[in-house]
C-alpha cells in the first residue's frame, strides 16, 4: 500500500508536466499557425491531457483525504493516549482492524507477524507507579514516531493492550522483524536512562509467525505465550511454533509441584484504610513465588502456567493454609489481628469441597471465620448464578464477608447488586487512576460510590496512588482504600512491624 501511494504521486507529477509541456506546445502552434494541418490532432491531444491531469489531480486529492481520514479514524480508536494523541489502537479497534486488511492481503501472499512485547518491571521497583506509567508513554510515543517515519499506518497495527504491546505486520520477513525488535530492544534501555527512571526494565519479545488457517486471537496467544518463554528463559525473544504449549504446560507443571512441595510461595499482604475510623481495619492476601533461581515473582508470571497445568486447586489451598497459619501464629503472639481477604479462583469457587475445605481449615489451625474474607470476581458470580447465590450465602452464615472485586469492569455489575448478597465492593484501579486530573473519571467513580452505598455496601477503593486521589475519593464518601499510597504488599513480618508503628495512625491519633 505505501508503493501504491508513492506511485500515485508519482504519476501525478509525470502528468501534471505533460499537461504543461502539451499546452505550451499547443499554444504555440495555435497562435502562430504552424503546420496548421495538424491543429485537429493537437486539440484531441490537448482534450486528452486535460482528462489525463485532472484524472491524476483527483486521484491525488482523494489519496490525500484519505491517509487523513484513516490516521483520524487511528486517533479516535486510541483509548489508552496518556493525554497524548498518537496512532496506537485499542484491543477491540486493533482486532477490527487487522481483520479487515487481513480480508484485503488474503490473495497475495505476503508474509504475516504478530509481535508480542512487555517491558516487564523489577517486583521490588514496582511501586513506582509514575516511573511505569511514563515509561509505557515514553515506548508509545517512540513507537508511534518510529512507524510514521519508516513504515506504513496500513500494513503494521499497533496497540497497547494491558501493559503489553501488540503489532501485526503485514509484509515484513523474519528478519525485518528480528531487526526491528533489536532496534527497539535498544530503545528501551535508552528511554529508561534519559528520563532519569528508577527502574529496572527487562524486554522479552514473543512472535507468532502467523498462517492463513490461523484465527487472530491464536496468533495474539501465540505470540503472548512465546513472549512468556522469553521471559521464563531470561531471553529477548522467542518465536512460537507447534507444540510450545504442550512443553510449556509439562514444564510448568514440573516446576509448580516442586515450588509447593518445597514451599517457596510466600503470602504478601496489602493493608487496607478505613477513611471514617482512620485505621488499617483487613488486609488483602497476594501470592508471591520466591524462585530460588529467578528471584521473587509476582502472579502474573505463574498463576496463568499454574491454571494451564491444572494446579489451581493446589495453589488456592496452598495460599488459605498459609493465610489461616500467619493468623493462628499472630493470634498466638498476641499482636493485632486484623481479618484477610483471599482470591479463589472460579474453579476452586465451585468445586464440591470447597466449603468442607474452608471450614477443615479454619478448624485445623482454630481461627476465627470472621477473620477471612473472599473476594470473588463478577465474573465467577455470573457463571452460575444460582449456585454462586447458595455458596455466598453458606459463607456469610459462617461469618466470612464476601467482596465484589473489579467492580465496574464487568458488562452486568450494577444488576449483581441488588441479585447476589455482596458484602462490599471493591472499585477496579483502572477507574481510580485518572480521577485527579478528569471530570468524567471522578462523576465515574462517585456514581459507583454511589451505587455500593445505596445498595448498602462497604465501598472499596484499588490501586490508590497518591494523597489527592485520597482527598477526592474521602469526599465521595468512599470507605476504604486500599493502594501503594499506603502499602505495597508486604511480607507478614513487616506487616506485623507496619501495623505496630505506620505514619498513617499515628498522624489520625494527633
Amino acid at each position: 500500500m505505501h508503493t501504491n501511494s508513492r506511485l500515485y504521486g508519482i504519476l501525478s507529477i509525470v502528468f501534471g508536466t505533460l499537461f504543461v509541456a502539451q499546452s505550451a506546445a499547443y499554444v504555440i502552434f495555435v497562435v502562430l499557425n504552424l503546420f496548421p494541418e495538424y491543429h485537429v490532432v493537437l486539440s484531441l491531444t490537448f482534450a486528452l491531457g486535460i482528462l489525463l491531469f485532472l484524472a491524476s489531480f483527483f486521484i491525488a486529492i482523494t489519496r490525500f483525504y484519505s491517509a487523513r481520514t484513516l490516521k483520524a479514524s487511528l486517533v479516535n480508536a486510541n483509548i489508552y493516549s496518556l493525554g497524548m494523541k498518537t496512532m496506537f489502537l485499542n484491543r477491540v479497534a486493533f482486532e477490527t482492524t487487522v481483520e479487515r486488511l487481513r480480508k484485503r492481503f488474503k490473495k497475495r501472499n505476503i508474509p504475516q507477524s504478530l509481535i508480542a512485547f512487555t517491558g516487564t518491571i523489577n517486583s521490588a521497583q514496582a511501586s513506582r507507579s509514575r516511573d511505569i506509567i511514563n515509561f509505557n508513554a515514553q515506548v508509545i510515543l517512540y513507537l508511534d514516531k518510529y512507524f510514521f517515519e519508516h513504515k506504513n499506518a496500513i500494513s503494521h497495527i499497533f496497540c497497547f493492550d494491558e501493559g503489553s504491546f501488540l503489532i501485526y505486520c503485514f509484509g515484513d520477513s523474519r528478519m525485518d522483524v528480528v531487526n526491528f525488535i533489536n532496534t527497539v530492544n535498544d530503545e528501551l534501555y535508552r528511554i529508561v536512562e534519559n528520563n532519569n527512571m528508577h527502574i529496572l526494565v527487562t524486554p522479552y519479545f514473543g512472535v507468532d509467525e502467523v498462517k492463513p488457517s490461523e484465527t487472530l486471537i491464536e496468533a495474539i496467544e501465540n505470540a503472548y505465550l512465546a513472549r512468556k518463554i522469553s521471559e521464563r528463559n531470561f531471553e529477548i525473544l522467542n518465536f512460537y511454533r507447534i507444540g510450545l504449549r504442550n512443553e510449556v504446560n509439562q514444564d510448568d507443571a514440573i516446576q509448580i509441584s516442586k515450588a509447593l512441595e518445597n514451599k517457596e510461595f510466600v503470602v504478601y499482604y496489602q493493608p487496607k484504610f478505613d477513611l471514617i475510623r482512620n485505621r488499617f481495619i483487613s488486609s488483602e492476601a497476594l501470592i508471591r513465588w520466591n524462585s530460588p533461581t529467578r528471584g521473587l515473582l509476582p502472579p502474573g508470571m505463574f498463576v496463568p502456567q499454574a491454571q494451564a497445568a491444572g494446579l489451581t486447586h493446589e495453589l488456592d489451598t496452598y495460599v488459605f493454609e498459609r493465610v489461616c497459619e500467619d493468623l493462628a501464629e499472630t493470634k498466638k503472639r498476641g499482636r493485632r489481628l486484623l481479618p484477610v481477604s483471599l482470591n479463589f479462583s472460579l474453579y476452586e469457587f465451585y468445586s464440591a469441597n470447597f466449603l468442607d475445605v474452608m471450614i477443615e481449615t479454619l478448624k485445623k489451625h482454630d481461627v476465627d471465620p470472621r477473620l477471612i474474607q473472599i473476594e470473588i470476581l463478577e465474573t465467577t458470580s455470573q457463571a452460575n448464578p444460582f449456585l454462586s447465590v447458595s455458596i455466598i450465602k453458606r459463607l456469610k452464615d459462617l461469618g466470612i464477608r464476601v467482596l465484589m472485586d473489579d467492580f465496574g469492569i464487568g458488562y452486568s455489575n450494577i444488576g449483581n447488586l441488588n441479585k447476589i448478597p455482596f458484602d462490599a465492593i471493591k472499585i477496579d484501579k483502572s477507574y481510580i487512576d485518572n480521577i485527579a486530573t478528569d471530570r468524567r473519571s471522578r462523576q465515574i467513580v462517585q456514581c459507583l460510590v454511589d451505587l455500593g452505598k445505596i445498595s448498602g455496601m462497604e465501598v472499596i477503593a484499588e490501586g490508590v496512588d497518591d494523597a489527592v486521589q485520597v482527598s477526592l475519593l474521602r469526599k465521595m464518601g468512599c470507605d476504604t482504600i486500599q493502594g501503594f499510597y499506603y502499602s505495597q504488599g508486604i511480607s507478614k513480618a513487616d506487616y506485623d512491624k507496619f501495623l505496630l508503628n505506620n505514619p498513617f495512625e499515628k498522624e489520625a491519633s494527633k
